[in-house]
């Protein structure tokens, strides 16, 4: 979706001049500049934050503070609040919803403090009283607007159904100007809610009254009760705004007031409405149990000890929203274009799926034409080599013939190659054996002589044969070996980690303290003993993916490598050892993976002689 701004400045209702001076009044700037710093004064469920220059994100908590250039996420059923502190009110928060996203900057001058927070997914309410500084700003930026906040309570969302920014006024108002080829500017007004799309290349906007079952569909219960608790704040704001217009009306100036009642007759019942707007909130959340009832009642308990006698609300008695035909037909057009909005972009994901589809059939058909030629080659060759044998055999003696195919058995691949033996290089497995063990240089032949203290030496963990519902998504393993001769080499194998997790082999594992691309698993490894008084040593090692599908291991793959090292050797040959006492492997659903069958026992054979260094 092509991004175009539109200016929405939220602005207090005793700050708007020009048109709307019916919320003229003055407000004194404090002669000290206001400094806003994000601090998070409560979450809930996976709140992550990413500080300004850092690669990675890690768990936010409480009282943390959040400065420019950092980013807060926040996952399924999650919610944060942020406390926005100035000089004169600690009553500023942003609560931000589930899935969502938000970044902060900030910059200072010598015509004030800019702070900013964008909001690029997700949804947020925003309650600002005020900012002390005329020449501070706080402003709230999304992918299609920019809203420039002087004390109002509204609520924002970026719907990733719809595509459509929604902005719900509840206290203040928002002015909105537009850019672009058509540039213009109108208000938004409390218990408003303006849509914001885009379409045919350019920003379509409807302006209605709210309806609240629709509007409460993605809002998260965190941001329900933060709109119930902030009850007595609206209500005191739309006090004062409604004493404003009935001023202006008994003056006679409704030229100015566009989509605000025109006479007082209207203007009683847009009060109304605006005095049942939590009311029906709260029946409504009650209604599609987005809160329990017994905790909708406590919020309604707390939020009625600060509202004026006459103005509590009591569920049992709120009445409906009164609206128009005219206004019906606006909120029926609103609705309408998030339909249309989500029709379009169903349309546009259905088109890239599509599109996603013929390029992995392309790809296939390629690779399959590819293959194809291939064999193709194969076969011409092996015909063309059968046709050269053919016409030279032509030309021999039958002795000549006999001898020649006598010689071709010879130098042909045959079927009969003897297994490796298991005194050296890799154990012989057992018919069948899916994990056995091997030897990498310079011991890979099994046989190490004069070694001098401290050769090293890897040991490899070998599997073949998970496949199909045998796939494996992790295993872990206990080695014995005899410990006289040998040592594993713990610390080497976690500082140096990489070389030996097979990294970007069968499990990608992403060892703590490393950074690797496309990691996919994480280990774990135990050895004992620590001393050198025991003829056993013993080694644990354990992997599992944490994304992605089990993997498959036809062949004989090497899964990891076990640093070791030799110990002082005294004259002569020495029989070192190696097996596998116990292998568990699960597949994808975490059952193990039964009959595992494993090689012999692997030995290597320590030799040293007189011609060796002296110990």
């Amino acid at each position: 979706m092509r991004i175009r701004k539109i200016l929405l400045s939220v602005l207090a209702m005793l700050l708007l001049a020009g048109p709307l001076s019916i919320l003229s009044g003055a407000r004194e700037a404090a002669a000290e500049a206001v400094t806003r710093v994000a601090v998070l004064q409560d979450l809930k469920g996976d709140v992550k934050v990413k500080k300004s220059g850092g690669s990675k994100a890690f768990k936010a908590f409480k009282k943390m503070s959040l400065n420019e250039g950092d980013t807060l996420t926040t996952g399924a059923g999650a919610s944060a609040v942020l406390a926005l502190s100035s000089k004169d009110s600690d009553e500023d928060t942003v609560t931000v919803g589930e899935n969502s996203q938000v970044d902060f900057t900030k910059l200072s001058d010598d015509k004030g403090v800019r702070s900013k927070m964008n909001i690029w997914a997700g949804s947020m309410w925003v309650k600002v009283k005020s900012i002390s500084n005329a020449s501070d700003t706080f402003e709230i930026e999304t992918p299609t607007s920019i809203m420039g906040v002087r004390g109002t309570q509204f609520y924002v969302e970026i719907s990733p159904e719809t595509g459509v920014q929604k902005t719900v006024v509840f206290a203040g108002i928002v002015q909105v100007a537009t850019s672009g080829a058509k540039p213009g500017s109108f208000y938004v007004y409390p218990f408003q809610n303006l849509l914001m799309a885009e379409q045919d290349g350019s920003i379509q906007t409807q302006s209605a009254f709210v309806d609240v079952k629709t509007f409460l569909n993605k809002v998260s219960p965190e941001i329900i009760a933060k709109m119930i608790q902030d009850a007595a704040n609206i209500h005191a704001e739309n006090v004062s705004l409604i004493a404003k217009l009935k001023e202006r009306i008994s003056r006679g100036e409704t030229a100015a007031l566009s989509d605000l009642p025109q006479n007082l007759g209207e203007l009683a019942r847009y009060e109304q409405n605006l005095s049942n707007l939590i009311g029906n909130l709260i029946k409504q959340a009650a209604t599609m149990e987005k809160i329990p009832l017994s905790e909708l009642e406590k919020l309604v308990d707390a939020v009625n000890q600060q509202l004026p006698i006459g103005k509590k609300i009591d569920l049992d008695k709120v009445e409906e929203f009164k609206f128009t035909d005219q206004e019906k037909a606006k909120m029926q057009q609103a609705a309408q274009l998030e339909k249309e909005s989500k029709a379009r972009l169903d349309k546009e994901r259905k088109q890239k799926e599509e599109e996603r589809k013929k390029q992995e059939e392309l790809l296939k058909a390629l690779r399959q034409d590819k293959a194809k030629q291939a064999e193709l080659n194969r076969l011409k060759e092996e015909a063309l080599r059968k046709a050269a044998e053919e016409a030279l055999k032509k030309t021999f003696s039958e002795e000549e013939k006999k001898r020649f195919e006598e010689s071709k058995k010879i130098l042909e691949p045959g079927t009969d190659a003897q297994p490796p033996s298991a005194g050296g290089g890799a154990a012989n497995p057992a018919p069948d054996a899916a994990a056995r063990l091997g030897f990498s240089s310079p011991a890979s032949s099994g046989v190490l002589t004069d070694p001098a203290p401290g050769t090293a030496f890897n040991l490899e963990l070998q599997f073949q044969g998970f496949v199909n519902s045998r796939s494996i998504a992790g295993y872990q393993v206990r080695l014995e070996y005899d410990s006289d001769y040998v040592a594993f080499q713990s610390e080497k194998f976690l500082s140096d980690p990489l070389p030996y997790r097979q990294s970007r082999g069968v499990f990608n594992v992403e060892p703590e303290g490393a950074v690797v691309d496309g990691a996919q698993s994480v280990d774990y490894v135990n050895a004992s003993p620590s001393v050198f008084d025991s003829q056993t040593g013993t080694v644990f090692y354990a992997v599992s993916k944490f994304t992605g599908n089990a993997v498959s291991i036809p062949n004989w793959t090497t899964v990891v490598k076990l640093p070791f090292a030799v110990r002082d050797v005294p004259i002569g040959s020495r029989d070192v050892k190696f097996r596998i006492v116990e292998i568990i492997a699960i597949n994808a659903s975490g059952d193990p993976v039964q009959t595992i069958k494993v090689g012999d026992e692997l030995n290597l054979k320590l030799t040293r002689t007189n011609n060796g260094a002296p110990l």
